[in-house]
């Protein structure tokens, strides 16, 4: 080969690799990660990724349950436990909690989120559903309960006096046992959350320094409160809806 041919074919790489660079220009530092926006996921700051999901369960199909069986299982606690609570009541208890979609998924999102940065896999991991009622509506605020603050103005939320809701609490399987634990607080990962001895007595458990401590948990309430540490921050912040005394429109039960 001859040193002209040599310096034709130089000279077409050199002008080939010149339009792959005009068509596909390189970028500084390599392939581009796409910014995340910095939001505040039920008082957690945090980058969110908006275009991800936790894990793709497109294999598994959704579980179903035949209308019959939901509305006989409605009824009977109507019959029953609704009945009971109904006669120890002025007004009629809630039938049902409502929760918005996106909040409940960033609850979950947090719990394995923190869980796994402390070694955790999400088959230890699950969710509790306490029976609750909301206190005396007098303690609503400063005075007791801040963070039921917000109810106090809401005139729907006004009448959730002692009405049923559901709280949430995630739990991890220590040692065999599926226990309260706070994602927040590395302590709890192997003992679980301590056991709440104390009876309710009227008065707020919130003005008592036990009472003060705030765990990852889902519930009826609004609070603003906000660490990163574990020493006292709410999973979340959005709060379900009860029907009664919010609008019973669009319930199939």
């Amino acid at each position: 080969m001859t040193t002209k041919t040599l310096k034709l074919i130089l000279a077409l790489l050199l002008a080939l690799f010149a339009v792959y660079i005009y068509f596909f220009p390189p970028t500084s530092g390599g392939i581009d990660e796409p910014e995340l926006p910095v939001v505040e996921n039920d008082s957690i700051k945090t980058l969110v990724d908006t275009n991800s999901v936790c894990l793709n369960f497109e294999e598994y199909q959704p579980s179903t349950l035949q209308t019959g069986l939901i509305s006989d299982m409605v009824n009977i606690y109507r019959v029953h436990q609704g009945k009971a609570i109904n006669n120890s009541m002025p007004d009629p208890d809630a039938e049902s909690v409502w929760f918005n979609l996106d909040s409940i998924k960033k609850f979950i999102y947090h719990v394995e989120k923190l869980s796994s940065k402390n070694s955790v896999e999400s088959n230890k991991l699950g969710l509790r559903f306490y029976y609750a009622s909301y206190p005396d509506r007098a303690f609503w605020g400063n005075t007791g309960y801040k963070d039921l603050q917000d109810f106090k103005n809401d005139t729907t939320k006004n009448k959730y006096q002692y009405k049923h809701t559901i709280v949430m609490i995630p739990t991890l399987d220590i040692n065999g046992v599926n226990s309260d634990f706070n994602p927040l607080d590395k302590k709890t990962y192997t003992t679980g959350l301590p056991k709440i001895i104390s009876q309710f007595n009227g008065d707020p458990s919130t003005l008592t320094p036990s009472g003060q401590v705030n765990v990852m948990g889902l519930a009826g309430t609004n609070s603003e409160t906000n660490s990163d540490e574990g020493k006292g921050s709410t999973g979340a912040k959005n709060h379900g809806s009860l029907a009664p005394p919010d609008a019973t429109l669009g319930i199939a039960f």
